[in-house]
């Protein structure tokens, strides 16, 4: 695999040595991204596959009123669970009317909580693929 690497800002000069180096990291982060991503796809396989069994078991273990299955590597449980959703612009706008019985006031409070939301920066690479290579 060949690399080539723009660089934008060079403030001193980089040494033959160096650049190797660098480009012995960047192919086996690459090596390491396409095994990953392979991995990822097998992955995916597997959850569709057990997303399809997920609700016959559940339907006959609730039909039958059955809470723990015992298996060879442990149980398997039919668990019923509540959880919240997501509290969203409308959702804040909805409850602060109510709340405040002033729909204008609401809508200026839900505006201010999103526009003054803190923000913050994480550094990552991101790989981009050329179009009508495969990875291998």
């Amino acid at each position: 695999m060949k690399i080539k690497c723009i660089i934008i800002k060079m403030e001193q000069q980089i040494s033959s040595d160096d650049i190797e180096g660098f480009k012995v990291l960047v192919h086996e982060w690459l090596s390491i991204d396409d095994k990953i991503k392979q991995l990822k796809e097998a992955e995916k396989k597997l959850n569709e596959e057990k997303k399809k069994l997920n609700e016959p078991i559940m339907e006959f273990m609730s039909k039958n009123n059955i809470e723990d299955c015992n298996t060879s590597s442990g149980k398997l449980k039919y668990v019923v669970s509540e959880v919240k959703k997501p509290i969203n612009r409308q959702y804040l706008i909805d409850k602060l009317s109510v709340f405040f019985k002033n729909t204008q006031k609401s809508e200026e409070i839900t505006s201010f909580l999103f526009d003054n939301r803190e923000t913050e920066q994480k550094v990552n690479l991101r790989r981009s693929i050329i179009k009508g290579i495969s990875i291998k």
